[in-house]
């Protein structure tokens, strides 16, 4: 996949999360879905009310922004240039800056947008679900039982019940990024921009390890910007100012977690790199199962295989150093494993 169409499928998949997200917001701000609800073009097709009071009007609206949206990529496919994006590329300097002397330097450069755009959507994300936490007892209090033990088991335990809820969903969320992170090593082979950069003294190892080294670096801002977020709208919401520390610190500890997701993809990425892909399986079903286990009564070992299901739901629940540990250390042995298969395996270009 070239890096236009990447680019693209990031954006698609930014904006479909936005959309989401936004529903989610405006639904539970007031039943049946507020004027937030109406941002979303997920929530047009669910006002249709089909079995409920069928109404027309958000068909129509569906239909007119999907015919208005396709007639504009036709015009925008009419006006670019081939296999370019709809911002055309700069020339660039003649030399490299001698800031991007290093391997290291160089990762961080190719990944600084990315990084960026998903640790403002992260921060933004983390502080609507952070201002709705003053209205969570109120809001949840009803909830039948099956579904209040996702947040907490019981109404006294509601506040961080749900805020460890949101941690999950954040980490589950950074977990995304860290393998869209290594999989641009995986990218960076295929299209044959690795050669050049091996031919200089750049070794292997050193390469891959700057670019994990790069993920690590991303992992630890995005979870760091989504507690921000996340605690600062919590403590506008219920007037408890330590609530903003205190969700920094709870993100923060799903960062051994995520980091053994990135490293299962980097072995993946050493080992078979053409089962990469492989490494969505691990994250999307262990989320599924962490998220929705209590409601379907499974047992707890059945999530163990993801490495977010050994991480305490804080502040529901206490910071485990044991298992922090564990996984840091478990991370680094994968990781050094992906280093040692992708220094003996050759280069693949498809």
């Amino acid at each position: 996949m070239c890096e236009h169409a990447r680019t693209a499928t990031g954006l698609a998949a930014a904006a479909l999360g936005t959309a989401f997200v936004v529903r989610g917001v405006g639904d539970v701000l007031e039943r049946h879905g507020s004027a937030v609800s109406w941002l979303s073009p997920i929530a047009w097709s669910q006002q249709r009310r089909a079995f409920v009071d069928p109404r027309r009007g958000p068909l129509a609206l569906s239909f007119g922004f999907a015919a208005v949206a396709a007639a504009a990529a036709y015009r925008v496919v009419d006006r670019r240039d081939l296999g370019a994006g709809l911002v055309p590329p700069r020339p660039g300097r003649d030399e490299a800056a001698p800031a991007l002397a290093t391997s290291f330097a160089l990762a961080l450069r190719l990944q600084r947008g990315s990084i960026a755009g998903w640790g403002t959507g992260l921060a933004l994300t983390g502080l609507f679900y952070g201002s709705l936490t003053g209205s969570i007892a109120e809001s949840f209090a009803n909830l039948p039982e099956d579904i209040l033990v996702l947040m907490g088991g019981s109404t006294a335990n509601l506040v961080d019940g749900f805020l460890g809820l949101t941690g999950y969903t954040m980490a589950f969320l950074a977990s995304c990024f860290a393998i869209l992170s290594v999989r641009r090593l995986r990218s960076e082979e295929q299209s044959g921009r690795i050669e050049p950069v091996l031919a200089t003294a750049t070794s292997r190892a050193g390469w891959m390890a700057s670019g994990l080294s790069v993920t690590a670096v991303g992992v630890v801002a995005l979870l760091a910007l989504a507690g921000l977020g996340t605690g600062l709208g919590a403590a506008a919401s219920t007037g408890e100012p330590t609530r903003a520390a205190a969700s920094v610190w709870t993100h923060v500890g799903y960062v051994p977690a995520v980091l053994g997701i990135a490293a299962i993809a980097a072995a993946l990425f050493g080992l078979v790199p053409r089962a990469f892909d492989l490494v969505w399986v691990l994250v999307v079903c262990g989320y599924l199962v962490g998220s929705f286990g209590p409601i379907l009564n499974l047992p707890d070992s059945a999530g163990a295989f993801s490495p977010l299901n050994h991480v305490r739901q804080m502040p529901l629940e206490p910071f485990a150093a044991g298992s922090f540990v564990a996984l840091v250390a478990l991370a680094a042995l994968v990781t050094a494993a992906g280093l040692a298969a992708f220094r003996r395996r050759d280069l693949l270009s498809a």
